[in-house]
């Protein structure tokens, strides 16, 4: 591509932030995820280790919940930083 005239640099990659009123901004990411009850602790784990925020969750129980087995499901709002 140098003959061409261009030239490409590649680097590690970084957030790009935004300074506004004197806070720094970055950007998020709006989440909503849809998991079985019983991985929810994994789920805000992981999460939590990207400095996610939960909004807001509720839980629903799919038709027949008592005489299928099946389990509780979590619905989970929330952001994630995209850093």
């Amino acid at each position: 591509m140098r003959r061409e005239g261009f030239e490409l640099t590649v680097g590690k990659p970084q957030v790009v932030t935004k300074i506004v009123d004197g806070k720094v901004h970055e950007p998020v990411e709006h989440v909503t995820i849809d998991v079985p009850e019983e991985f929810v602790g994994n789920v805000t784990t992981l999460l939590a280790t990207r400095k996610g925020t939960m909004t807001t969750w509720s839980t629903t129980a799919p038709v027949g919940f008592v005489s299928n087995g099946e389990s509780r499901r979590v619905d989970w709002w929330g952001c994630v930083p995209n850093s």
